[in-house]
């Protein structure tokens, strides 16, 4: 079996990614660390509060209870406001991990363009190296 030297594509100044394909893997095993990472945060905020207004409706409820607004149009407001703040506060976090894997998935995207653009070159370098061979094999000047 000969060895191939065109194969094989070392890059000096960085030993841990050798290859494009290499820099590829690599890039998407980070971003689907990522996207891991980032939906363990936004499951700690969605429990933190859930876990707060969970502590909070109680009090609420003894706060209109103390003035006797059990049953009363003022106590269906504020615990209305306070599900919408609740719903609020969710709904932001939400947005924080929508963006946050937006940005994993252009990461991605990002690294795949970088990966094709590297197989490209080094397909026209080829070809070019090839093209100037056989000029100068028939005496052409390139």
């Amino acid at each position: 079996m000969a060895f191939a030297s065109g194969a094989y594509e070392y890059e000096t100044s960085d030993p841990y990614g050798a290859t494009s394909a290499d820099r590829l893997k690599t890039a998407l095993a980070q971003t689907t660390f990522g996207s891991q990472k980032a939906g363990t945060r936004f499951g700690g905020k969605r429990y933190g509060i859930d876990k707060r207004y969970k502590r909070m409706f109680p009090k609420v409820e003894a706060g209109y209870a103390q003035r006797g607004l059990t049953d009363s149009g003022i106590r269906q407001q504020g615990v209305a406001d306070v599900f919408t703040s609740r719903a609020g506060e969710r709904a932001g976090a939400q947005a924080g991990l929508d963006e946050e894997l937006f940005d994993l998935v252009t990461s991605n995207l990002s690294s795949y363009g970088v990966y094709t653009g590297e197989r490209f070159d080094r397909a026209l370098g080829d070809a070019v190296r090839r093209a100037n061979a056989a000029a100068a094999i028939r005496g052409v000047s390139s």
